[in-house]
């Protein structure tokens, strides 16, 4: 598996507000927060003239990009600013390899690429605490508990902010391929990856109050594309490796941000073992949806899993459930892989067969995260506890083994170390 997906990572978009103020100043306040990060870091010294947002992985380089000319109004806004571009953006290299910085109007952490999917687990948790701590050591100095960080995907006004999962892919591979082969995949993904809230965020919207699955559906508006900020797509085509010519890294930005461990091994474990058999050319054809954008709003607001999706071919049906597409994903995998990492998908797997027995137990796979993001926001500090870290102590959380045996041990350790590089 690590020959073809060898390395990982994910980037967390953070949500920032200051409740004392009226009108808070997110770039402000964002770069307030990183001035607190105490931890050893490159500072200041991020590449950016390395970096290629142009250039798509479907073989062309577009002139334009509509989130341009939004860089070019906050270029102007920040001209008035008594800062330098490089103070606004106080970007950090860690010494545990990740990267922690202004993204304009929230503070990111971006994990380091990890070889295993355990790894990436307890560095997500590790930058959770780095976050955290920077957002008491900020109080401290305001003398309250005034600014507040969330873990979420939405403000729920209409705006939203990504939490990206990446993959190493090789590019000898045509990129039709593997689009192809993922997007069913992904638009059922948020099943058991979705952070859930209620409502709904979409333009022109028909009045839907009810549970959804995942935060970041609302925001989907095409099947391929360059842009993130604007049509943001199923399986984003910018080409942008950091890495030799030889690969790709896949950059998806539909996914939303985890507060369980548990959700967020499930989400880049089942996506790697589906790109390592899409890699290694041993997948079947796959269900080719005929509506998959409109496909993943279906998917996140049916929590009984009967709606019916629309598939291109009408042999051997015209339309099949959307946990059929899912199961077949995971039957399909199941066949080729080898016993140490048949263990992510007999938890995914399980997952969906309990899904599958009611309503009710839907609502229990997703309570700890949806209500994280409906009734108390997924905050980090203070108090440092969320309505997730407070449920989790008291109630059932699925867990995935070794996701429930990463202690604080293990997350201390990862908040200045990298992974092993052999």
């Amino acid at each position: 598996m690590s020959d073809i997906v060898p390395l990982l990572g994910i980037e967390t978009e953070y949500g920032i507000v200051r409740e004392d103020q009226e009108e808070s100043d997110p770039v402000e306040e964002s770069m307030q927060l990183l001035a607190r990060c105490e931890l050893k870091s490159v500072f200041r010294a991020w590449a950016y003239n390395r970096e290629h947002t142009h250039l798509d992985m479907r073989g062309f380089r577009v002139s334009h990009l509509a989130q341009d000319e939004e860089e070019d109004e906050f270029c102007e806004q920040d001209r008035k600013r008594p800062y330098s571009y490089w103070e606004m953006k106080s970007d950090r290299v860690l010494t545990n390899g990740a990267r922690f910085y202004n993204d304009h109007t929230h503070p990111e952490y971006s994990t380091p690429e990890c070889r295993t999917v355990f790894d990436l687990v307890t560095h997500d948790l590790a930058g959770e605490k780095i976050v955290g701590e920077c957002v008491r050591l900020r109080n401290q100095d305001l003398g309250g508990d005034f600014l507040q960080l969330f873990k979420n995907n939405t403000d729920y006004s209409g705006h939203s902010y990504g939490t990206h999962d990446n993959y190493l892919i090789p590019r000898k591979l045509p990129f039709e391929v593997w689009v192809r082969h993922l997007v069913p995949f992904l638009v059922t993904r948020q099943l058991y990856a979705g952070a859930g809230k209620i409502g709904a965020e979409r333009k022109n919207e028909d009045g839907f109050t009810g549970l959804q699955l995942a935060q970041r559906a609302d925001f989907i508006d095409s099947v391929l594309s360059i842009e993130t900020m604007t049509q943001r797509p199923i399986i984003n085509t910018r080409d942008e490796p950091h890495a030799t010519q030889d690969y790709r890294r896949l950059h998806l930005i539909l996914g939303d941000a985890n507060m369980s461990p548990y959700a967020t091994a499930l989400k880049v474990g089942t996506t790697r073992l589906v790109l390592t058999l899409i890699g290694a050319q041993k997948l079947d054809a796959p269900f080719e949806l005929a509506e998959p954008v409109a496909d993943v709003q279906r998917v996140s607001r049916d929590i009984t899993g009967a709606t019916p999706l629309q598939l291109k071919s009408f042999r051997p049906r015209p339309k099949t459930s959307w946990v059929r597409v899912c199961r077949s994903c995971c039957l399909r995998v199941g066949r080729w892989i080898a016993p140490p990492s048949r263990r992510m998908l007999l938890v995914c797997g399980s997952t969906l067969a309990l899904g599958r027995r009611s309503t009710r137990t839907f609502r229990l796979l997703t309570v700890t995260e949806t209500f994280e993001a409906v009734e108390d926001r997924p905050q980090l500090a203070p108090p440092c506890a969320g309505l997730f870290l407070r449920l989790s102590k008291t109630l059932f959380v699925p867990h995935t083994g070794r996701s429930r045996a990463i202690g604080d041990k293990e997350q201390r350790k990862n908040l200045t170390t990298p992974f092993a590089v052999p």
